[in-house]
């Protein structure tokens, strides 16, 4: 075995079995995450951006021991000694504040329908800012980072789960968040110049009367053909 393959099987028992949370990743109830999911994690270190899912299956083909194992698109590790139960978190338990981010092209949604769970089943909240955005930027270059009042939600009977560092809910409602203001394309600040209703029908008008002369004219060679050769 190779020392980068030594040290990416190393990083995937600790991500997958011992600390899931500590990077970002929620687990489901047999210790699983989507392969893709992982993958964005492990491109975060500059010693595994070489990493594709062929190079995790060699570690399962070629070890005795992978301490991996995987199913159709997820992977999870062979021995879980903590497998975090997402059970209902306390209010005194709970930060003032938590932290999520959406995609860029989602901002206007959010804005509109309030937080929902897109790639997971339930929305991922964290107890800090940076580390919102470092899961954010692994789906988008440019995350939007919202932020919820706890007080508010929990008013509104939001229930909230805890997986490790990781918070979890179903959905956040309008009202229970703060996001920046969404930016305008430029093409949208641009004012479009409104044609004047009698403008508008001067140019039907002339339309109208361009195709009865493009009849006229056809009618005209046609009878013109068949005098021709009457």
């Amino acid at each position: 075995m190779s020392r980068a393959t030594k040290h990416l099987k190393k990083q995937l028992v600790y991500i997958l079995g011992r600390r899931p949370d500590e990077f970002g990743l929620v687990t489901d109830a047999d210790g699983y995450v989507k392969i893709k999911d992982l993958l964005r994690v492990l491109h975060e270190e500059t010693d595994l951006k070489f990493v594709r899912q062929v190079n995790l299956k060699e570690i399962i083909y070629n070890e005795s021991e992978p301490g991996i194992e995987i199913k159709d698109k997820y992977i999870r590790a062979i021995d879980r000694p903590v497998l975090l139960d997402h059970n209902p978190i306390s209010a005194n338990e709970l930060p003032k504040l938590l932290y999520t981010c959406v995609r860029n092209k989602a901002h206007q949604h959010v804005l509109k329908k309030g937080i929902t769970s897109g790639r997971s089943a339930r929305v991922i909240l964290t107890r800090n800012p940076e580390m919102a955005l470092r899961m954010g930027k692994r789906w988008s270059s440019q995350p939007v980072l919202l932020t919820v009042q706890v007080n508010k939600a929990l008013q509104n009977k939001v229930v909230f789960y805890q997986s490790g560092h990781l918070i979890l809910t179903d959905a956040v409602p309008l009202g229970c968040f703060s996001a920046p203001p969404l930016k305008v394309r430029p093409e949208e600040n641009k004012p479009r110049p409104e044609e004047a209703p009698a403008e508008k029908t001067k140019q039907r008008q002339t339309r109208r009367k361009e195709i009865e002369r493009t009849k006229t004219r056809r009618q005209q060679r046609k009878e013109k053909g068949k005098f021709l050769y009457e």
